[in-house]
């Protein structure tokens, strides 16, 4: 998927305004309410509010939900996925709060200099994120955006959800889908993975950093004499040095979770339901505010 029609690169070798807030502001500003995404862009999503309570069945009818972890939590995000999208577009988002499964860094650097997210479970945590219904075709597209297969797997897990969610979403949530980066998590020496600070959370690591301390913390690992617009822009214009760097991020690098194998705990060899609770308010979550 190209950036957006209205992102240019760089202007003489250093980060357009635009650009930077791509790559900084990762994984984007996220409104924890019900809402239906109808269009726009990266710049200008278009976002309704849903329905009367009796269209409920019908608005996730033939779709399936996937569980947004990182940027797909966010309109801005999956407006700019589906630019140009043939059909006519009403996907359906709302918050949950999920038990145990937390979203860290992933050991790589996207292609539009940000550092991507993956889910990592952590037992204790209680974490927001969104729920996002899709028809089989929006899933198609989403996977490719995901580069499924390449840098994230899906995989589709059962739930455990919450009576309190109405019971017109819940018929539709048996499983969820969830994307998990390849490359692991990113964690210091002593090899704990580091949580993403912009999401409303409780519990998990001890250490939480945001996209900006995130790039810091790499660029000063990885590229000691670069600025951070430096190392922003060299990751953004030089494919072979940001393959090279996240190469590199293999000597600061957790395994990636494999929910088939456990990680929530087992049934029977399955993976345990995901706890899934629903989300009025993100009250008494920590969060930090994107820069």
């Amino acid at each position: 998927m190209p950036l957006h029609p209205n992102i240019t690169m760089t202007r003489g070798g250093r980060l357009t305004p635009l650009l930077r807030r791509r790559a900084l502001t990762y994984p984007y500003d996220c409104q924890y309410r019900p809402q239906i995404m109808t269009g726009g862009g990266f710049l200008k999503p278009v976002i309704a509010d849903w329905p009367d309570q009796a269209m409920w069945p019908s608005i996730v009818a033939g779709r399936r939900a996937t569980l947004a972890i990182g940027s797909n939590r966010s309109a801005r995000q999956l407006a700019r996925k589906f630019v140009g999208w043939p059909d006519p577009l009403a996907i359906p988002i709302w918050p949950v709060l999920v038990h145990d499964l937390d979203v860290h860094f992933a050991a790589s650097i996207g292609h539009y200099g940000a550092i991507p997210a993956t889910p990592y479970p952590w037992p204790g945590v209680r974490c927001a994120m969104m729920l996002v219904w899709l028809t089989e075709r929006e899933f198609a597209r989403m996977d490719e955006t995901e580069g499924l297969g390449v840098a994230y797997d899906k995989f589709w897990l059962p739930t455990r959800v919450d009576q309190a969610l109405p019971s017109a979403l819940r018929a539709s949530l048996s499983t969820v889908a969830i994307y998990r980066h390849r490359a692991g998590t990113i964690a210091r020496p002593s090899q704990r993975s580091i949580g993403m600070a912009e999401l409303p959370v409780r519990g998990g690591p001890g250490l939480r950093l945001d996209q900006r301390a995130m790039q810091r913390w790499l660029r000063d690992r990885l590229a000691p004499g670069l600025s951070l617009n430096g190392f922003i822009t060299s990751n953004i214009i030089d494919p072979a040095q940001r393959h090279a760097r996240i190469k590199q991020l293999g000597r600061l690098t957790v395994p990636p979770w494999q929910p088939s194998h456990g990680g929530l705990g087992t049934v029977a060899k399955l993976p345990a339901p995901i706890r899934l609770d629903c989300l009025l308010s993100t009250q008494g979550l920590g969060v930090m505010n994107p820069p």
